[in-house]
Parts: C-alpha cells; structure tokens; sequence
C-alpha cells in the first residue's frame, strides 16, 4: 500500500470512529432531552457509521485493477456509494421535515434546552475538528470519498452550532412573556437544519449521478486537457483530434483520436505513437494521478466514428 492509501483509510477510520461517537452523544442526549433534532443529528451519525463501514471496503476495492467481471476496474463503484450518501441524506431530511411539521401543528413538545445547549456544544467541537483533520487528508490524498466525508463533518459541524444557537435562544426565553413559543423550538430549529442542509445531498447527487451516467467532466477540466492535448500534438502533423473524457470518482478516462495525414511517420511507426503517447500520459498525469488513457493514431476519421457509435 502506498502513503496515500494508507492515509485514505486512515481518514475513513476516524470517520467510522467519529460516527459512533456522535451517534451515541446524540442518541444519549434526545432521550434525556426529549429533541427531536438533536435525535435527527443522532441519527444521522448512525447512517454514516453504516456507510462509512462500506466506504471503507469500497475505497480498497476501486484501488483493484480490472478483471474478466470488471474489465474496466471498480472505478464506477466510488461514484455511486457516494450517490447512495446523497439520497440517504435527502431521505433522513424528508422524514425529520415531515415529524417536524407534525409536531407545530399538534403544538410543538417540551425539551430541556439546558441540556441540548452542552450537546451542540460538545458535538460542534468534536465535529469541527474532525472535519478540519479530515479535510487535510482529503487534500493529501485526492480521495473523493474522503473529501464527501470531510463536507459531511463540516455540515454536521454547522449543523450542531445551529443548534446550540437555536436552544440558547430558547433557554433565554423561558419565563419570558414569550414562553409560549418554547415547545416550538425543537421542530422549527429541525426546519432551520433541514432547508440549510438540503444543498449538500443535492449537489452530492447531481455531482455523482453525472459521473455514472457518463457525462462529460466540467468545463475547467476539460479546458485543461485540451490545453495539454494541443502542446502534445504540436510535436506531430495532424488534420484533426477528437478527445473524450470521462471522470468516475478518482479516475480520469481519456480517450484520444488523432487523425495524422497518410504517410506521416506517426501513422506508419509503432515506436512514433508509443512516443506520442507518452508524451501525453505524462503531461496528463501531473495534475490527474488517477489516468487511463487510450490514444489513437489514424489516417481514416472513419475509425473515430465507429469507436463510439454504429456508422
């Protein structure tokens, strides 16, 4: 295992470790409490204590190389456990929005808002500091699986300083002509939480399920491979190139068409071509260690049509 693979999984370990710890403080805490929300965060950390357990057996596997079942690798399966995240937030989110409603309707319910002002303390500290820890090996390694972890630390991080804001609120207003608002605190701090975590699953969503149905990187992305691409094949004459790109969690797929004019040493030479490829592979891979690539060189545009679709 190289550095970076151990640091990934190091990562993934304290995240597990982290989400038993949260979800025990949180659980613990609602029962006393009687906080719907400050159950939400518990069981939000439950979740992620399940997830993160295959995370870490997904983040192994997609480092396997390809095989006669999985020809291509595991590559796909980073994208999509970090779909399955996203839709598993936005269902928690629905269900505490949902009991939420339920509760001012029927009048809200008593909390001990003492007690839930030490929990979002205590749970904001231990949040912050893993997401910071977290984030720094995100960084470090380039883990698109670590770096979802790490803006999940962050949320719940936001999540628990909204709460003990929501609850110091409330502990002041006890006593206070405007008591009458106290029992509906809890399910309107869950509200609050709700709308203010709803970007995260939707932008974790729409991120992965673009990578698994094939969908072309963003534009800066692909900006920069053009750019290499185009420095690569001042070296060669060309009439034209076709370049497609995919990107599926770490990996990057290049697919690189040439069309060289007949002739030209680079259509005739073997060693031209493995030279051109090299070429590129290494101009690529500085800023993208997560490569394939597949170069073509031909004189027939014909073949750049039937690599991708019927004629």
């Amino acid at each position: 295992m190289t550095t970076k693979t151990v640091l990934e999984d190091h990562a993934i370990k304290l995240t597990i470790v982290g989400n038993v710890g949260m979800g025990l403080l949180g659980v613990g805490f609602a029962i006393y409490t009687g906080s719907e929300a400050i159950l939400l965060d518990g069981i939000l950390s439950a979740i992620g204590f399940a997830i993160a357990l295959v995370t870490l057996y997904i983040a192994r596997l997609v480092r396997q190389p390809g095989n006669d079942r999985y020809p291509f690798g595991y590559a796909v399966f980073e994208p999509m456990l970090n779909l399955a995240k996203g839709l598993i937030i936005a269902v928690v989110l629905v269900f505490a929005a949902s009991t939420a409603i339920s509760a001012v309707l029927e009048g809200g319910r008593a909390i001990e808002p003492g007690a839930a002002v030490l929990y979002a303390l205590i749970a904001a500290a231990g949040c912050g500091l893993l997401a910071w820890k977290i984030h720094r090996l995100a960084v470090v390694t380039g883990s698109p699986i670590v770096a979802v972890d790490a803006r999940n630390w962050i949320v719940d991080g936001l999540f628990s300083v909204a709460v003990a804001a929501g609850f110091g609120t409330v502990f002041l207003l006890e006593g206070s002509r405007y008591a009458w608002l106290v029992p509906y605190a809890d399910p309107m701090i869950v509200l609050f939480l709700v709308l203010a975590c709803i970007p995260l699953p939707y932008g974790i969503i729409r991120e992965n399920w673009g990578q698994i149905a094939g969908i072309a990187p963003g534009h800066e992305i692909q900006r920069k491979i053009h750019t290499v691409v185009r420095q690569v094949l001042t070296s060669i004459p060309h009439r034209n190139y076709t370049l497609r790109l995919t990107h599926m969690g770490r990996l990057l797929y290049l697919q690189l068409y040439v069309v060289v004019p007949v002739g030209d040493v680079a259509a005739q030479s073997s060693v031209s071509q493995d030279q051109l490829r090299a070429s590129l592979y290494d101009a690529v891979i500085r800023e993208f260690p997560h490569l394939a690539m597949d170069l073509v060189v031909t004189t027939d545009p014909l073949w750049v049509d039937r690599s991708i679709k019927p004629v």
